[in-house]
């Protein structure tokens, strides 16, 4: 984080810890944030979940309302999205002139994991993928890079089942649109590396996988990564455990024995790359 995203975080903070706001978003980010505020004492700040179509009438204990229930213009949002829908968030906003708001995505990383302890740090690849390579998430985005290269007709639906989102289906699509997009600008431009994935300071991999894979299929030896104590994050993850990409997890989730065989011949494979 440069300096003036830590300024604007100090503000974001002081936003939220002297206003009382409202949340747009119920999904895994809309939870994650809440579970973070939770763990700041901050959770009696939130007035209510917005939804732009709700299906229930509270969530997580705190009321559920619809976007035209917002009770007037002055009111604090915190857009609680991926960044794959936010523009269409933004615009149901701006037509009911809701502009005091403030989109917390790029700053959720800053509240859990406090201060990187390195930024800018050029880390050897194969070093953090011996720590993830048991986790089969960056197995799972090799095999939608080979199906971009028309290599196989699979990788694309491994991806989505790793989303662990049926219900969400639109959201799944927008990050596979995002994914082909790195891809694409990847192999005509070489690796960009201004942003900079995040990491613990033993290798885990918090936030950047789909870069790192691509790091990996093109061949990179190094990536930029931004360092951050294990020991100084909330006592919360982003991922539930029920959804991470282990071996266990696996059938749940929709793969199946020849989808998880195929994993690991990929796993296998990119430790023969690299």
């Amino acid at each position: 984080m440069n300096h003036k995203m830590e300024c604007d975080f100090t503000s974001v903070i002081n936003n939220l810890e002297n206003n009382s706001f409202f949340i747009y978003g119920a999904g895994f980010v809309g939870d994650f944030f809440y579970d973070l505020l939770r763990c700041k004492g901050l959770q009696n700040h939130v007035k209510a979940f917005v939804m732009s179509k709700p299906n229930e009438n509270e969530h997580e204990g705190v009321p559920v309302i619809s976007i035209n229930d917002v009770p007037d213009e002055k009111a604090y949002i915190v857009i609680a999205v991926h960044e794959s829908v936010l523009t269409e968030i933004e615009e149901q906003l701006d037509k009911r002139k809701l502009g005091n708001r403030t989109w917390i995505y790029p700053y959720l990383y800053r509240l859990w994991l406090g201060k990187p302890i390195q930024t800018s740090i050029r880390v050897p690849v194969k070093q953090i993928w011996n720590q993830e390579r048991n986790r089969y998430a960056i197995a799972v985005r090799y095999l939608a890079i080979d199906q971009y290269f028309q290599k196989n007709s699979v990788g694309y639906d491994l991806y989505r089942k790793s989303m662990g989102l049926p219900k969400y289906k639109s959201t799944v699509e927008k990050r596979l649109g995002g994914f082909q997009n790195l891809i694409e600008d990847w192999g005509q431009n070489g690796y960009r590396d201004h942003n900079a994935i995040r990491i613990l300071d033993d290798d885990t991999v918090v936030d950047g996988k789909h870069r790192l894979t691509t790091a990996i299929y093109f061949g990179e030896k190094d990536i930029v990564c931004d360092i951050f104590s294990a020991h100084n994050k909330e006592p919360i993850e982003m991922i539930p455990d029920a959804k991470k990409m282990i071996v266990d997890n696996l059938p749940a989730l929709g793969f199946t024995e020849n989808d998880i065989q195929l994993l690991d011949e990929t796993i296998k494979l990119i430790d023969a790359k690299i």
